[in-house]
């Protein structure tokens, strides 16, 4: 494991167990940000969750409403309550709490693996999309200063993407290429909870694509969810994020993500509601 690979994965996975089904996680953090990014919440809720269920169930399904902005200068406790073990599915409820306060709520389903041949499978094909290894970087938005990210910090995740937003078409659309750098760990859970990390990333810039005219105020995520299709997902192997936004009102963005492998295999869905407001 590369040194700035298990540096993250230290400070922002490995949750401190300090009692039954209660943990304690640091922060990804810099010089500029100004409070905990949602996706760390959701992510390590998922970890501490995935510590009290049985290693053969996997996520399948995680909803998190966020509540209250999360202070960087304290920990965040996540305690787990068992809603439900049951031989197919387990439930958990996450509870995000700072100095007493809940900032975030979680809940998350797993499923043991049910693989049969008269399965129905489906899935909503990949777009098109142009390969990845033909496009420019991107900068990584977490690791500039405008997304509040320093030049070089161990404590943060290194992506790298390659924009394949087709901007010729108005639309409130993004399509992105992504993947994570020096994650070659094999820990699948690891692997889950880097994507869910940065799932929670390009709604909000794809509700604003066709609004060139707004005057922009402020911007945060309300409610996050994601469905796991697949429990051999790598964050570190080329992923298309393909995100739309289908319905912005009442200061609120509503938008729908899915993530495909490169052999165009649906791996993830992500909603998300977001509260846009206006400068004042």
């Amino acid at each position: 494991m590369a040194e700035a690979e298990r540096s993250f994965v230290k400070t922002v996975f490995r949750l401190e167990e300090i009692d039954k089904d209660l943990f304690r996680g640091d922060h990804m953090r810099s010089v500029s940000m100004t409070r905990v990014f949602g996706g760390q919440i959701a992510s390590q809720a998922l970890v501490a969750a995935q510590c009290t269920v049985s290693n053969e169930q996997t996520v399948h399904s995680l909803h998190t409403y966020f509540l209250r902005p999360g202070d960087l200068s304290v920990p965040i406790l996540y305690r787990v309550t068992h809603l439900r073990d049951g031989r197919s599915f387990a439930s958990r409820s996450v509870e995000a709490i700072q100095r007493g306060r809940f900032i975030a709520h979680v809940v998350l389903s797993f499923q043991t693996p049910e693989i049969s041949s008269s399965s129905i499978v489906h899935q909503v094909p990949m777009p098109r999309a142009p390969d990845p290894d033909t496009l420019e970087a991107m900068i990584d938005p977490f690791r500039v200063r405008g997304f509040g990210v320093s030049e070089s910090n161990d404590s943060l995740p290194s992506f790298e993407f390659r924009d394949a937003t087709n901007f010729a078409e108005w639309a409130a659309t993004r399509r992105v290429w992504l993947k994570a750098v020096n994650a070659s760990f094999d820990n699948s859970i690891f692997h889950s909870a880097l994507l869910a990390l940065i799932s929670d990333s390009f709604f909000i810039s794809a509700a604003l694509r066709t609004h060139s005219s707004f005057q922009f105020g402020m911007a945060t995520s309300l409610d996050h969810s994601i469905y796991f299709h697949s429990t051999s997902v790598r964050a570190d192997d080329w992923i298309l994020f393909d995100v739309e936004s289908s319905r912005a009102s009442n200061n609120r963005a509503l938008g729908t993500g899915r993530l495909y492998a490169r052999d165009g295999t649906l791996i993830m869905t992500a909603v998300q509601e977001a509260l846009i407001r206006p400068k004042l």
